[in-house]
Order: C-alpha cells, then sequence, then structure tokens
C-alpha cells in the first residue's frame, strides 16, 4: 500500500510537470495552434485504439504486475523525445517531421497509459484488502492530487522564470526530464507490488455479439448515449 501510494504520488507529478503542457510546448516550438490543439486530441484518439491490445498482452505474460509496470515505464520514455526536441530549440524548415515526432511521442505516452488503466484497476482488486480499499483509494487520491497541483504550479513558474531569461524551450526540456524521472519512480513502486500469477481459466473471452447483447439487455446502451 505504501508503494501504491508513492506510486500514486509520483504518477500525478508527471501529469502536472508534462501532460499538461504538451500543448504549451507545441506553441513554444512555433508549431501553430492548430497544432498545439491537435496534439492533445490525435494522440488522445490513437492511444485509445492502441489500448486495445491490452488484454491479449496480459494474456501473453500472464501478468498484471509486468504489463502494467511496462507501460509506465514506457509511458515515462515517451517524454525524453519531446525534451530532446524542446533542447533542439524551436522549428525549421524540418518542422513537419517535429510535429510528427512531438504527435508520435504523444501517441506512445497516451497509448502506455490507456493501455496499463484497465489492468490496473483488475490487479488492484487483488492488492488492497476489500475493508480499506475505500479508505485508501480516497486518500491515496488526495495525495495525487497535492502531486497534480505541485507539478501543475512548479512547472508554470519554472516555464515563467526562463521566459523572462530567454530560455523558455530549455526549460520545457528540464521539466519533460522531470515527468520523466517521476513515471519511471512510478513503474519502480509498481513492480514493487505484490502480484499473483494469473490463471488461462480464470479468463473469458466475450464475442463482440455477446457483448452488444449484454450491453444492451442491462440498458447499457443508454449510459453511453447520455
Amino acid at each position: 500500500m505504501r508503494a501504491s501510494a508513492i506510486d500514486g504520488g509520483m504518477f500525478n507529478l508527471m501529469v502536472g510537470f508534462g501532460e499538461t503542457y504538451l500543448p504549451a510546448f507545441v506553441l513554444a516550438m512555433g508549431l501553430g495552434e492548430i497544432s498545439a490543439g491537435m496534439v492533445v486530441s490525435i494522440p488522445l484518439l490513437v492511444g485509445a485504439t492502441l489500448q486495445l491490445i491490452s488484454p491479449w498482452a496480459v494474456g501473453r505474460l500472464g501478468s498484471y504486475r509486468t504489463w502494467v509496470t511496462l507501460c509506465a515505464a514506457t509511458q515515462g520514455l515517451a517524454f525524453l523525445p519531446l525534451a530532446g526536441m524542446a533542447w533542439s530549440g524551436a522549428a525549421t524548415a524540418w518542422d513537419s517531421w517535429q510535429l510528427f515526432a512531438a504527435y508520435a511521442a504523444a501517441s506512445l505516452y497516451w497509448g502506455a497509459g490507456l493501455a496499463a488503466g484497465p489492468a490496473w484497476n483488475s490487479w488492484m482488486e487483488t492488492v488492497i484488502p476489500l475493508r480499506v480499499r475505500s479508505s485508501f483509494f480516497a486518500w491515496r487520491s488526495r495525495l495525487g492530487q497535492a502531486g497534480l497541483l505541485v507539478g501543475f504550479v512548479g512547472g508554470g513558474l519554472l516555464l515563467d522564470q526562463a521566459r523572462s531569461r530567454g530560455a523558455v524551450l530549455p526549460m520545457f526540456a528540464g521539466i519533460f526530464l522531470v515527468a520523466a524521472l517521476c513515471r519511471l519512480v512510478s513503474a519502480r513502486y509498481l513492480s514493487r507490488h505484490s502480484g499473483r500469477p494469473m490463471h488461462s481459466e480464470s479468463r473469458v473471452d466475450v464475442p463482440f455479439v455477446e457483448f452488444v447483447r449484454r450491453l444492451w439487455a442491462t440498458g447499457g446502451e443508454r449510459f453511453l448515449l447520455m
């Protein structure tokens, strides 16, 4: 539980320092306002598609812990090319390639993060005892929100100081490296969680048609439409 709390705090620090400032980074690179908006929407769509491999990957690895830790480390490493772009300076004649690299890194970030989510939820049911689960995750959520606030405010203050010195892009490189480090620390503590081996007989594959039938039978379609 202590490892889970540290993981949550470091994850939210990563979000505050890194994910929050992706659109601002694209603007600082001189890639345009439309690109700044699309660096969130397009990679998020790609990431949502990539997460579909999660059930297959967990089944192949036979471990929630291995898959979630791998996804967390990948998510942290996705900041490294962004930090390299920031350190190299503003967009040049190769701006289309830089924009593609930004989209690719952001897609990898979102894909790894979204792919870890369902497996992490299932995993935590076997890690955190039921009798303390609600109170623990309420406390963990407060800790995470504090980390998010520290990352968001800290990143903004650092960028503001860098702007007065004309060093915004190098500072972006710095905060992206901090974000990467935070997520890698998070991955380290995820690897320290306990985990039970998965058994193939516990996995049930539901065909798409059967899934739709069950969704309709329980009124789930109305919930999705709302």
